[in-house]
């Protein structure tokens, strides 16, 4: 059962915590246009360590 983590005009965030499932969908003007990117709580787990190097980059760590 998929669950809502997050909605902006850009982007839309659920997970399906019994599938261990992230679902990252970016809006478009047209639905058949959307984006739809689901990971796996290991493809999770490296993002997050990809965007927190990034981050860190960012601030000039």
């Amino acid at each position: 059962m998929w669950e809502q983590v997050l909605l902006t005009d850009q982007l839309q965030l659920q997970m399906d915590p019994t599938q261990r499932v992230l679902e990252l969908k970016l809006n478009q003007q047209e639905e058949a246009e959307a984006g739809i990117i689901r990971l796996s709580h290991a493809e999770l787990t490296l993002l997050l360590h990809s965007l927190l190097e990034v981050s860190r980059k960012f601030r000039g760590d």
